[in-house]
């Protein structure tokens, strides 16, 4: 049975490594509860001997299925140094540092967003998250290089969400090609003063580049 749960979750490259793995299914989801073997684990501080402290629970979203969402509670261990007393946990193989979403699924994401005839609402419904998240994972990982600025640029806000920092964007047209050069992720003044000053003279299609809003 956990041979086939290690297997579906693609988790074959730590199978050595886990102590305990358990299963139970809870308001249609699929929670995986998983503890790893003891570590020595030296401090990342002074790289004197550490010893276990405390466990701290974490829930690890796994939607890689297009059935039901998996939940990995990974019930990781916190060392503290016996010299400097700086605490830490034993390496994550299942998520990144300040996220709750796995690593095999944001892979998932991205190869499924590849696909031509893919939109972020239905890879968000394949992994069960929200749109929301599978835009700002793609922002993350695709740098998408502007166009160069035209003689004339027009600009204007676009609202993104109420969640964000900044709720607005601000659009880069333009007016003689009709396309759209960039999207910034605020109208902020401060961060467009910033945005174009980076931008080296050199690279402007021409000399005299006016702006406009719409």
């Amino acid at each position: 049975m956990h041979d086939n749960i290690i297997q579906l979750l693609f988790l074959d490259s730590i199978k050595n490594k886990i102590e305990t793995l358990d299963t139970f299914k809870s308001d249609n989801k699929l929670y995986i509860h998983i503890k790893l073997i003891k570590q020595n684990i030296s401090c990342s501080i002074c790289h004197s001997t550490t010893k276990f402290h405390s466990y701290r629970m974490k829930h690890i979203k796994y939607g890689i299925s297009n059935h039901e969402p998996y939940i990995i509670e990974y019930n990781s261990r916190r060392y503290k140094c016996i010299s400097c007393g700086k605490y830490q946990s034993e390496p994550n193989p299942f998520s990144q540092k300040h996220t709750n979403l796995s690593t095999m699924t944001k892979h998932s994401i991205l190869e499924s967003i590849k696909q031509p005839n893919r939109t972020f609402t239905d890879v968000a419904a394949q992994h069960h998250i929200s749109t929301q998240s599978v835009i700002n994972i793609f922002d993350q990982a695709v740098d998408a290089r502007r166009l160069k600025l035209g003689r004339t640029i027009c600009m204007d806000e676009v609202f993104i969400s109420k969640k964000r920092k900044s709720p607005y964007a601000c659009v880069l047209y333009d007016f003689d090609s009709k396309k759209i050069i960039d999207v910034i992720p605020t109208r902020h003044k401060h961060y467009l003063n910033q945005y174009f000053l980076r931008i080296p003279i050199n690279s402007k299609t021409h000399n005299h580049t006016s702006l406009t809003s719409f």
